[in-house]
């Protein structure tokens, strides 16, 4: 398909991209179909990997990604949102897209949506373009062996769930996004479930027994073998790591025994993600007749690396970001704090959060853990406004008679919450958890790190 060149920087390109975030999101397949139909379907071209969840998604995925490619084969990789690049969220062997090549591509979706806001289905929104973009990327310029490929919200209306995998992956299932995704745990269930296809197997770490029957039923019917944490694969506890390394565990897994792994991410929680992704991988040897050599396997889950999960932000290892940003999360990130000694409290924490978030659901798994907690207006559309979250964790505070325990202070102003947040952890000589949202760790670590605003991940 012939186009015209709109933008020749790719600065340019990248904030036409992201302003489409205007056209909201509109869940459903209609608009991506067009699309690929004009483009001549490339994604029937590749193997994927569909990793759905409401958390553990982007580390699951990490790992999935970092065995692959030490494996020997060449890896895309599609996330979001991004924590240091927009280029960060689309990747092949662990390299961001290059300018030239995201430049062009994006000239291209550019008068792809022209031509389909002229048609009844009306304008894509801003993640329909940019899974179309990661699509014709790893499509018509990386080809890589596999793709590993995560969902946006949800997964039987997202946008990626255009694509047919070798194996979808179901990591968690938790009261979240319910504007879109249903008000019951079944109803979020069913949607996460709706990247199952039809004989293509399933690995899943759902615990909760209402979501983890709908994912049975759903699997039953498209005739999709299913892989259960507990039944078919499971994970035992060698070593905690603290607060400098990840925990080393067993996996055993009804193809598979790995021992020892030590996971390269820090959290408790994290253990079970790279379970996840080990079966996985055992799964596609059985399909597919993958060639992984099982201590490349056990090298590549410590060898991972992904910015903003449990992540040291500073050399001295005293401020620390989470992506923790719903009430699942919340509990995973205080059962990780709870076993941290002493030397490294008081916690004090910074927390800034979207404005449709359970802060109500989230607080209490933190509340208990702090001696200070600084909230801020998340600086990003549909970021809530400090004065709300302040009055919700005063609320709180007073609910779970924490009134004389944990001190609340708000700074409307983001970055200088930063700079107070950092004064009161060198004063206090303990530990800063900045959380409640990936687009506000974005801000915290570039801000930390680099003395930058953030550009803001979609």
């Amino acid at each position: 398909m012939g186009f015209s060149v709109a933008f020749t920087h790719v600065n340019d390109a990248i904030a036409w991209l992201e302003s489409q975030v205007s056209h909201g999101i509109k869940p459903g397949l209609k608009r991506m179909e067009w699309m690929m139909e004009e483009l001549g379907h490339p994604h029937r071209n590749l193997k994927w990997i569909h990793v759905a969840g409401t958390n553990g998604k982007g580390s699951t995925c990490a790992f999935i990604e970092s065995v692959l490619r030490r494996g020997g084969f060449d890896t895309g990789m599609f996330t979001s949102p991004y924590i240091t690049s927009f280029q960060q969220r689309i990747s092949y062997n662990g390299e961001p897209i290059a300018d030239v090549d995201l430049l062009r591509l994006i000239n291209q979706v550019y008068a792809l949506s022209d031509q389909l806001n002229q048609t009844d289905l009306g304008a894509p929104t801003m993640f329909e373009l940019v899974t179309v973009v990661s699509i014709l990327y790893f499509a018509t310029i990386a080809y890589p062996d596999y793709v590993v490929w995560e969902t946006g919200l949800g997964g039987r209306l997202d946008s990626t769930n255009i694509v047919v995998p070798v194996i979808s992956v179901i990591t968690s299932i938790a009261m979240d996004h319910t504007e879109f995704l249903g008000d019951t745990i079944e109803a979020i269930a069913a949607e996460k479930a709706g990247i199952i296809k039809a004989g293509v197997p399933v690995v899943t770490g759902v615990q909760d027994s209402e979501a983890l029957n709908v994912i049975r039923r759903i699997a039953k019917e498209k005739n999709a073998t299913l892989y259960e944490a507990g039944k078919h694969f499971q994970t035992i506890e060698i070593a905690s790591g603290g607060p400098a390394h990840g925990d080393t565990f067993q996996f055993e897994g009804i193809f598979s025994t790995y021992t020892p792994v030590v996971s390269g991410l820090i959290g408790s929680y994290q253990k079970i993600n790279a379970s996840i992704a080990l079966m996985t991988i055992d799964v596609l040897r059985q399909y597919l007749a993958l060639v992984v050599d099982s201590e490349e396997v056990i090298k590549a889950i410590t060898d991972v690396q992904w910015p903003g999960r449990m992540e040291w932000i500073n050399k001295e290892q005293t401020l620390l970001v989470d992506g923790a940003h719903n009430p699942q999360g919340a509990q995973a990130l205080a059962q990780t704090l709870f076993q941290w000694p002493e030397d490294r409290k008081p916690f004090i924490f910074l927390i800034a959060v979207m404005g449709t978030k359970d802060v109500r659901g989230i607080l209490p798994s933190w509340l208990p853990l702090a001696s200070e907690m600084i909230v801020t207006t998340l600086p990003v559309r549909g970021g809530m406004n400090a004065e709300l979250l302040n009055d919700a964790m005063i609320k709180e505070r007073e609910r779970m008679g924490f009134d004389g325990q944990v001190s609340v202070r708000m700074i409307a102003d983001w970055k200088e919450a930063i700079s107070q947040w950092k004064l009161a952890v060198a004063d206090s000589g303990g530990t800063g958890i900045a959380c409640g949202s990936l687009y506000w760790i974005a801000d915290v670590r570039r801000w930390v790190k680099d003395g930058l605003e953030s550009s803001k991940g979609w």
